[in-house]
């Protein structure tokens, strides 16, 4: 019950910080993924929340469980040997986990191309249709599954040693670190006990280990993806809590001048020279030819964007006077 209360109360901060990333992220940024990549991350986002706790948790109940019978089996018959046996057991666990891990995030990305190309197809299936010749129309398709296939056997490869063998194998090797007290029966049958004891539990921490340690895998690599949404929350932190700006509003609304701006430091500017007075009430068409900078232009009245020279004032007040809430005092609707 505690569990379940705690990973609710989780996921739900965790859902509120994500929310505020998406929509806090970067336009050109956003544009730029795609809707496919997006659907991903999404999906990504959601076995972060059910798996990054639950897992943590079973590591940490693990852990504390092989700690325990690393007492007992030093306890036991088979002393010092024997813990060093189930040390270096522990050793070989890690090691799986992280071949496991890394298979698992090529594994993971493959899947993730799959659904950024399969949702691209849908958008663009007319497209495809009328253009793509039907000998070829499918060859990028049958190429990608074809290698996500092949990193889904190397997946199993590597999954099949961790979660079948490495329990069971603790068995067998615990079992033969008693086989000396045993055979030359200087150990007592308490002593006996005990060590099958530890044995014991330390299998069972190992069986628990094992799903903890795919589950923070599984984590691992689904953090991988979200980051960016968690880490663009906190531009909206940063910005919370401060008093929005209401000037009196003059006649000039927006004025800019000799304004300029570039994609690139070395390119060529898309806006170089340009000049603009808005006056309060006034509605403004923009017209020009694609490629012209009208969307860059409205990025730049709007705040999404900084020029790279000029002044452009809101209000009779400049960007470094409003700072964040610049963005508070205009709307910007793409279409």
């Amino acid at each position: 019950r505690l569990q379940a209360r705690i990973t609710l109360e989780t996921g739900k901060l965790l859902k509120q910080r994500l929310l505020a990333g998406a929509l806090n992220m970067d336009i050109d940024a956003v544009r730029q993924q795609g809707a496919g990549h997006l659907l991903g991350q999404v999906i990504e986002s959601q076995a972060l929340e059910s798996l990054a706790l639950n897992g943590g948790l079973s590591v940490l109940a693990a852990l504390v469980e092989l700690a325990l019978a690393a007492w007992v089996l030093y306890q036991g018959a088979g002393g010092g040997p024997h813990l060093l046996l189930l040390a270096a057991w522990l050793l070989l666990a890690v090691a799986l986990g992280w071949r496991y891990y890394r298979a698992l995030g090529s594994w993971t990305q493959a899947r993730l191309d799959l659904t950024h190309d399969l949702v691209e197809a849908m958008v663009g299936h007319r497209t495809q249709l009328a253009q793509g010749s039907p000998d070829t129309r499918h060859q990028v398709e049958d190429q990608s599954l074809e290698r996500f296939l092949s990193l889904s056997s190397d997946l199993d490869r590597r999954l099949v040693p961790l979660f079948g063998g490495l329990p069971r194998g603790w068995l067998v090797v615990g079992l033969l670190g008693l086989t000396p007290a045993f055979t030359l029966g200087d150990a007592s049958t308490t002593g006996l006990a005990i060590g099958l004891g530890g044995v014991l539990l330390a299998w069972r921490a190992f069986a628990g280990a094992v799903s903890g340690l795919a589950a923070l895998a599984r984590a691992g690599v689904a953090w991988g993806a979200v980051s960016p949404l968690f880490q663009a929350a906190g531009l909206v932190e940063r910005a919370t809590g401060m008093e929005p700006v209401h000037p009196d509003l003059p006649s000039v609304l927006v004025q800019a001048r000799d304004l300029s701006f570039r994609y690139r430091p070395q390119g060529e500017p898309l806006l170089h020279g340009c000049n603009l007075r808005i006056q309060h009430g006034e509605r403004v068409l923009v017209e020009g030819p694609s490629g012209g900078g009208k969307s860059t232009l409205a990025a730049l009245l709007a705040g999404l964007r900084q020029a790279d020279s000029g002044l452009l004032l809101l209000a009779g007040l400049d960007r470094a006077t409003l700072g964040a809430d610049w963005r508070k005092l205009v709307a910007s609707a793409p279409q």
